[in-house]
């Protein structure tokens, strides 16, 4: 027998736990060989990295300062209760410095 035809039964709505994944962003350095061979000025250039959102706000991506904006005024979740989160699941989080962190001129 082979198919013939599908038919969706039923559907359901799966709930997958917040993910936070490290993205490393490396910077190689490149040289020319053959001036390296021949003794001469060996001109270096490296690759551009994206810079960061904010100035010093170390691991700080777009997605993850959505998702604590988000917390903060959509869900009215405060910042300290949201550095106990981070800190439950193994997210290292700065005691009392995600407020510091936190961009009041962009709201």
């Amino acid at each position: 027998m082979h198919a013939c035809g599908h038919e969706v039964v039923r559907r359901e709505l799966r709930y997958v736990p917040a993910q936070y994944k490290v993205v490393e962003h490396v910077q190689t350095a490149y040289s020319c060989r053959n001036c390296e061979k021949n003794a001469l000025a060996t001109p270096m250039k490296k690759s551009e990295v994206p810079a960061g959102l904010l100035p010093g706000s170390g691991i700080v991506s777009p997605s993850l300062l959505a998702h604590i904006l988000n917390n903060k005024y959509a869900l009215a979740l405060p910042l300290y209760r949201q550095e106990q989160e981070f800190q439950r699941i193994g997210v290292p989080a700065d005691n009392g410095k995600l407020g510091d962190r936190h961009p009041r001129e962009m709201v």
